[in-house]
């Protein structure tokens, strides 16, 4: 007799622990609106008594910026990401996103269960895309149109551009200069370095449009970077992604059309 009430004690201790507490659609008086992470799946639950109409646009936005940050996972700068957003967001059509998947109706609730339409966010997407590769591709006007007659330099105008701080002249030291060998990482210096003191002002070097600004660069940490300093030694080449991500740093890039 003793053995059985223990074991009814511990059955009972069992079913208590394991007992979870759950909230049922007819526990809800409101509208409520639930989705997974990507936002592409959506369920309503719409209490008798109340009238739903469109689906909020909070959820339609979550996911397109889902698609456009998986299409452009690597290789896209933070202000093309946010442009080429911007216009798949001005040729959507909102009421073609979701389509409604299954449906349940009671006397107390109704619950919609809505799907992305994926037919019309792959024709969209195509649209997106094709924008991104005419943007990369861009012709330009070449300096110079022969390659095999003598340059003739007094019939060349080049630009004139500013220095980007005033009062302060091209580096003489080659390390500072474009080409300039850096062994740390099996490369070659980008641009020119002009050395200032903190908080002194930066100009642009001519009118043109900021095609690149990293408001959300975080900087890696020092452990990480001296890894990727090896790895990029090891192969003998500083690979492209991580010299624009990470070396290059907080950047902000302006095309002067020229």
């Amino acid at each position: 007799m003793c053995r059985f009430n223990i074991f009814c004690l511990c059955f009972l201790l069992v079913v208590s622990c394991s007992h979870v507490s759950t909230i049922r659609d007819s526990d809800l008086s409101e509208i409520s609106i639930s989705s997974n992470v990507g936002f592409d799946t959506l369920s309503v639950y719409i209490p008798s008594g109340h009238m739903f109409t469109k689906i909020p646009e909070k959820y339609s936005n979550g996911l397109l910026e889902s698609m456009s940050n998986s299409l452009f996972l690597q290789g896209v700068d933070d202000s093309l990401k946010n442009i080429l957003f911007k216009l798949m967001k001005n040729r959507v059509d909102g009421n073609k996103i979701y389509i409604l998947n299954n449906a349940f109706h009671s006397d107390r609730f109704t619950k919609l269960n809505f799907v992305a339409n994926n037919h019309y966010l792959k024709t969209l997407e195509n649209t997106l895309l094709s924008i991104y590769v005419n943007r990369q591709s861009e012709s330009f006007n070449p300096i110079f149109k022969n390659l095999k007659s003598p340059l003739d330099w007094n019939n060349i105008t080049l630009p004139t551009l500013i220095y980007p701080c005033e009062g302060i002249n091209i580096p003489k030291k080659a390390s500072r200069l474009p080409n300039a060998p850096r062994e740390y990482r099996k490369g070659i210096h980008r641009g020119i370095d002009f050395f200032v003191n903190w908080g002194t002002p930066v100009r642009a070097v001519a009118d043109g449009m900021v095609i690149r600004a990293d408001h959300n660069f975080e900087e890696v940490p020092p452990e990480f970077r001296k890894g990727l300093l090896e790895k990029a030694s090891n192969i003998n080449r500083t690979p492209s992604d991580v010299f624009e991500h990470i070396l290059l740093g907080k950047a902000v890039m302006l095309d002067h059309g020229l």
